[in-house]
């Protein structure tokens, strides 16, 4: 964080005593003033004298034990303490803070400080004081996962007199799983998700207990009765039944197949080798017969396994299962953080799977580190929760970039269903009823051709249970049939709709673009109702017109009621789906018109066949029925109320107030009123936490710290220039790929073109042409493009190097970034909403100049339109634009220009082009920057701007 501006008081007479920590407060002044001529380039401000730091032995509070540097900086300090006060009591902060200046460390050490020290927080606090048993810090920028990553590194590594904290990098299976890195068949031509879950499922026939295949023991290994294939569980054992209970699936089992394999390694086999890591397991991947007695299966009669046991399998997953205690735990990490290269590592040397080796330690863990989808995504939290119990009141949570959380959570918190989600959940129908009647032909063969009839009579006293509950009082066989085809009928709907919209978007036809444009492809949308209007969608009113009007709830009830029959008889190999089908096109006929907008998306995602014979096109596109969250304040309220706190940070919030307005982090219900979890949820749902005088909201601490850095070493400024919009600067003219750098083929494109894109391509081209690293953030990629193309036109690159960033994997963008700060001097061109102008560490000498041009707004989609009409009903005082484009697009911009000052001895030029920066009120966007930006900025005419920056440079030499 920035320190303090000059100030005549010593920390000790400014020294306030902070509950908790038995340490001082630091009072900063949040916000410094400036009186002097900022036209000229040696004026400061009261913030601008440095950043002022303090020595650590000097704080009189046990959190320095896990602060790593002999000085923080004043603000920090604040920061920390504030924080720490507001964790006593469950309640939240939200920070704003500079960029570079050390964020992640305020909520890193508040929160470590509280897990370690409870008991000496509540000797020193009266009342209760909140207690935590972890740190969950996620972020949705990797380059900032990286930096969280360093600093628990940085920590552990600095505690001499303390055990480190146990800290696990969350990843996804296709971060860390080793088949994910192979090229075997079928992760040649399928991705690690499509195809491990066949795997696992062939791992689960082998070790499972009650397993009828056949294993090949070794010697040396002696299997309980109860491990063989031939034990009758009818009848258990005590043994065998404490067996079943304690394990999830066979140890014994597990262990005999991990053997198998490693003796065939030991026996001189080539190991498979993964990334340059050699695996226990022998090179390829395994098939059951490898595992098989054979003998067995002769003597028996049978030659060779059943063809639903034959396949390959993930000998990890078995290795997993098949130890009684990890082989490996934090400390087998650098500084005992567990990140994905150490997880990926250790797994694969042990025979273990990394990604549930990932979930057992997440249990253990005191510090998580992960992305938004960890605490945001509804499937990825049911997983989580499934495995470990993490997110809770004893989590601590921290989320960096905080400003991304609406543009973000919308996506993550949005749901659909297709085509196969249709057909599952037609089967599971299809399932519950054949247990029900006690009817096997009932049962979709596809998926339980093994099933028997006695097998179904079995169950069936099972599945006629269910209608005990009052909730299914009524249901009938009929309505099973009547929901199959409801949902059958929607999935029909679905492809006509979509094929309609092929038919009016190619004139040529959709084989045309395929055979002809493969380029053309993209994902479609098809907004089935109009965003600003309350009137029922397309979906709707066919339903109307051809089922009864309680279609949507009957299929509802029926769903639920299916998928309790099969939770019950525990009879499908895959998760059911019915129940989330029938509950989304309940929510799609009753939940709000205003915060849910339906449409259909068409994703573009080339299949080897089509999902439906009738309709070719599926093999292009995967159609889906969407409801997209467009104002997730309500369900942000859910998640933050079930943890124990948060702090919510970045560099760029402002304006707090509605920040806090729209996550719903102002409006959270504590644990401290509500202990259980699901009643907080059901609290916040239903709205009595707002009229209830006995169930208030959390606190809500807010920090705000200025960059402190030297202001005589950076210069501001807004070039007032026509505002930079499509109707204004019009279409860019085309710049051949064979066009040669010159002045005469730069003349003729500039005659080409509106005066306003002719003003803005000169003023690129002298800020291109000044000293350094310049960063150029245009308003999309298309536009970033056009503009390195007239940079390099105009003949910079004979100077410098210019490189195009675009929206690609993270790899290329590590490789353009390498190429740029490696550079004596270039010119790096974006977009502003694109990943380098947030999260990326641009220190010392890499970054000299950052120049934003326009405001990058929303294209004006159905989508788009429809959250800016959400927050137009629900919030009073601010508009629906403001809030969805301007001020997102203000701290995109703030973002970039962020990148250019993050040190006391580093300088540089911040330059917003366009008018809107400089003015308030309609069509203004300046009244969304900081109070400190708002002061140095300065608004400077086109003509004059290379001149300023040459003296600038001049002077700061």
């Amino acid at each position: 964080m920035g320190a303090n501006g000059p100030n005549d008081e010593s920390s000790s007479d400014r020294a306030m005593r902070s509950p908790g920590t038995g340490g001082r407060r630091v009072e900063p002044e949040i916000i410094g003033s400036d009186s002097s001529d900022s036209e000229s380039p040696d004026s400061t401000t009261d913030f601008g004298a440095g950043s002022k730091t303090v020595q650590l032995d000097e704080i009189d509070g046990e959190w320095t034990d896990y602060f790593p540097f002999d000085e923080p900086y004043a603000d920090q300090v604040d920061g920390i303490e504030a924080y720490i006060d507001a964790l006593t009591g469950n309640d939240n902060m939200v920070m704003e803070g500079a960029c570079g200046t050390g964020k992640t460390l305020v909520g890193l050490t508040a929160g470590i400080h509280h897990l370690r020290n409870h008991d000496t927080i509540a000797e020193q606090t009266d009342g209760d004081v909140a207690e935590y048993s972890r740190v969950l810090a996620v972020t949705p920028v990797k380059q900032q996962l990286k930096q969280f990553i360093e600093e628990m590194a940085t920590i552990n590594e600095d505690l001499d007199d303390h055990a480190p904290l146990k800290t696990v990098v969350m990843r996804g299976q296709a971060d860390v799983l080793p088949y994910a890195h192979v090229d075997y068949h079928p992760f040649k031509d399928y991705s690690v998700t499509a195809k491990i879950d066949d795997l696992r499922q062939m791992t689960i026939e082998l070790i499972r207990f009650g397993s009828d295949v056949p294993l090949d023991w070794p010697e040396d290994m002696d299997p309980p009765e109860w491990s063989n294939y031939t034990y009758d569980w009818s009848e258990p054992s005590d043994e065998a039944s404490d067996a079943r209970d304690l394990y999830k699936f066979d140890p014994n089992r597990a262990a005999c197949v991990v053997q198998q394999l490693n003796q065939r390694v030991a026996a001189g086999e080539d190991p498979l080798v993964v990334d340059g890591v050699a695996a226990p397991y022998p090179d390829g991947i395994p098939h059951t017969s490898d595992v098989v007695d054979e003998k067995r299966l002769q003597r028996s009669g049978t030659v060779q396994l059943p063809a639903d046991q034959q396949g390959k399998f993930d000998p990890f997953y078995a290795g997993f299962f098949a130890h009684e205690r990890m082989p490996f735990w934090f400390g087998d990490a650098p500084n005992s953080v567990m990140d994905s290269d150490a997880l990926f590592r250790n797994g694969v040397e042990h025979g273990i799977c990394p990604h549930q080796a990932m979930a057992d330690m997440m249990e253990h863990a005191d510090v998580l580190i992960g992305n938004y989808y960890h605490l945001f995504d509804p499937d990825t939290r049911l997983l989580t929760d499934m495995k470990t119990k993490v997110l809770d009141e004893e989590t601590i949570s921290i989320l960096d970039e905080a400003h991304n959380i609406e543009e973000t959570v919308r996506s993550i918190l949005s749901d659909s269903h297709g085509i196969n989600s249709f057909r599952h959940a037609v089967n599971d129908l299809r399932t519950a009823l054949g247990y029900l009647n006690g009817d096997p032909g009932e049962l979709p063969r596809s998926e339980m051709n093994d099933v028997s009839a006695e097998d179904v009579d079995f169950a069936q006293p099972e599945a006629e249970g269910v209608f005990e509950n009052p909730a299914y009082s009524g249901i009938t066989p009929d309505n099973f049939r009547d929901a199959m085809e409801f949902f059958n009928y929607l999935e029909g709907w679905l492809k006509e709709r979509s094929e309609q919209h092929l038919e009016e978007r190619f004139d040529n036809g959709w084989e045309y673009v395929v055979n002809n444009h493969r380029s053309w492809i993209s994902t479609e949308d098809i907004p089935l109702e109009d965003p600003e209007e309350a009137d029922p969608d397309e979906l709707y009113d066919h339903i109307q017109e051809k089922y009864d009007d309680d279609i949507w709830q009957t299929a509802y009830t029926v769903s639920r009621a299916a998928q309790h029959i099969i939770d019950e008889v525990g009879v499908t190999d895959r998760v059911a789906e019915c129940e989330n089908v029938g509950e989304f096109f309940y929510r799609w006929a009753t939940t709000s018109r205003t915060t849910f907008f339906r449409e259909i998306v068409m994703e573009a995602s080339y299949k080897d066949s089509p999902l439906s014979d009738t309709h070719r096109w599926t093999s292009e596109w995967t159609p889906k029925f969407q409801l997209y969250n467009c104002m997730p304040t309500q369900k942000l309220r859910e998640v933050f109320s079930e943890l124990g706190s948060a702090l919510l940070m970045s560099a760029t919030l402002e304006p707090i107030e509605e920040f806090n307005r729209t996550t719903g982090i102002g409006e959270c219900v504590s644990p401290a009123d509500i202990e259980d979890k699901e009643e907080r949820a059901m609290v916040v749902r239903s709205g009595e936490a707002d009229s209830e005088d006995d169930i208030g909201f959390r606190d809500v601490t807010v920090r705000r710290y200025p960059l402190r850095f030297p202001r005589k070493n950076r210069v501001s400024m807004t070039v007032d220039t026509e505002k930079y919009t499509y109707s204004n600067r019009g279409s860019p003219p085309t710049v051949s790929d064979n066009m040669e750098p010159s002045q005469d083929s730069y003349e003729r494109l500039l005659s080409n073109m509106t005066a306003t894109r002719q003003q803005y391509t000169k003023l690129l081209v002298d800020i291109a042409s000044t000293r350094g690293n310049v960063l150029v953030c245009m308003p999309s990629y298309s536009e970033a493009e056009w503009a390195k193309s007239m940079i390099e036109i105009a003949g910079v690159g004979d100077s410098k190097d210019i490189v195009l960033d675009q929206s690609s994997s993270s790899e290329e963008t590590d490789e353009n970034l390498e190429s740029f700060f490696t550079s004596n001097g270039a010119v790096i061109v974006t977009s502003s909403r694109g990943t380098i102008t947030e999260g990326v560490d641009y220190d010392g000498d890499k970054l000299h100049t950052c120049v934003v041009v326009g405001v990058s707004l929303l294209p004006p989609k159905d989508r788009n339109k429809a959250v800016e009409h959400a927050y137009d009903e629900n919030l009073d005082g601010i508009s629906g634009f403001d809030a969805t484009n301007k001020i997102p697009a203000v701290r995109k911009a703030r973002q970039a220009i962020g990148r250019v000052i993050r040190g006391n001895d580093e300088i540089g030029a911040r330059i917003f082009i366009d008018e809107r920066y400089a003015k308030t009120g309609w069509g203004g966007v300046k009244g969304y920057l900081s109070e400190q930006e708002q002061e140095e900025f300065r608004t400077v005419r086109p003509e004059n701007v290379r001149q300023r920056l040459d003296q600038f440079w001049q002077s700061s030499r």
